[in-house]
């Protein structure tokens, strides 16, 4: 009988184990032992590179800083990111791979802050290597912006498109040129 019981408790683990995990992976079939965070690690790991100078022609966006080379910076991830947060201070989880975008709100906010905290906080948003940053509704940086924007190389464009606009485009685009300029199977 202990024998019995033995055998039924191991088999009800394995039978766990097996139903837990070869039927919970991930939908493209990674079955590694990392621990993910979600589906968007899937599709981080998927994403494919497009140099900032094609993203810059086809968005038709107006330069700021022309003496930066955009044919060497690529753009990694389709989205989009609001310096909103980052704008207050707040750099936890900050995806500085994407593109980042000030429209209204945060120019307005921008305007509020006191002059001398500006350039600091440029120098924090640029340390972390961002593609390029584009100003929305045909709003402009401060000097202060533009020189560390420069002495950091990173890109500052300009657009007469809204947030919302720029934001959709951008990611459209970026999808269908992944998908039509990629190699089938």
């Amino acid at each position: 009988l202990l024998f019995f019981f033995m055998f039924f408790f191991f088999f009800i683990i394995y039978i766990h184990y097996f139903f837990f995990f070869f039927f919970f992976q991930a939908e493209d079939g990674i079955r590694d032992f990392c621990l993910s965070r979600g589906l968007g690690d899937v599709y981080k790991r998927q994403m494919y590179k497009v140099k900032l100078t094609e993203f810059v022609n086809k968005m038709n966006l107006k330069s700021l800083l022309p003496d930066i080379d955009t044919d060497s910076i690529m753009i990694e991830q389709s989205a989009v990111n609001r310096l909103a947060l980052q704008l207050a201070g707040f750099f936890e989880h900050f995806d500085s791979e994407r593109i980042q975008v000030i429209g209204n709100v945060e120019a307005a906010y921008m305007k509020q802050l006191a002059p001398e905290s500006i350039p600091p906080l440029c120098e924090k948003i640029f340390s972390f290597n961002i593609p390029c940053l584009v100003f929305c509704r045909g709003l402009e940086p401060s000097l202060e912006m533009l020189d560390t924007a420069e002495k950091n190389g990173v890109p500052i464009f300009t657009t007469e498109m809204t947030t919302s606009d720029f934001i959709a485009n951008s990611v459209r685009w970026h999808v269908s040129y992944t998908h039509l300029t990629l190699p089938t199977k």
